[in-house]
């Protein structure tokens, strides 16, 4: 039992088998992506259902990790010929982590072309290492 908490008269304590709870909690901890869980098996159980009926934001933190980034604006800005906009993407696309559909969108180009040109740029650099 966690300090601080006991079941109510309509509640029982769950009791399942220890490997069930190992089972469990590891598809829990496979599923969590911006958080964790401080307690036992048996209160983590108890969250998962209350956890479904909420789902996360998943933008707000996208919005936090990339605030500092340079706008694709910015980034493209005073590009004149291909190599350096083919650069430019790949800064955009590995460096900045904008996704392909956001730079082919921003450029008028498909984003499985942003995709063929980072790697072409990726590939170059890794050899001239």
């Amino acid at each position: 039992m966690v300090h601080g908490y006991a079941p109510t008269a309509r509640q029982k304590p769950l009791s399942l088998h220890p490997s069930t709870l190992s089972r469990i909690t590891k598809r829990i901890k496979g599923e969590l992506r911006a958080g964790a869980f401080l307690g036992t098996d048996t209160f983590v159980e108890q969250m998962k259902p209350l956890l479904k009926e909420k789902p996360v934001d998943p933008e707000i933190r996208t919005e936090e990790r990339f605030a500092a980034r340079p706008s694709l604006e910015k980034l493209f800005s005073g590009v004149s010929d291909k190599a350096t906009r083919n650069e430019r993407i790949h800064q955009a696309v590995r460096v900045h982590h904008y996704t392909r559909r956001e730079v082919g969108d921003f450029l008028g180009l498909y984003f499985s072309t942003i995709s063929v040109i980072a790697k072409r740029v990726a590939e170059t650099q890794k050899h001239q290492e």
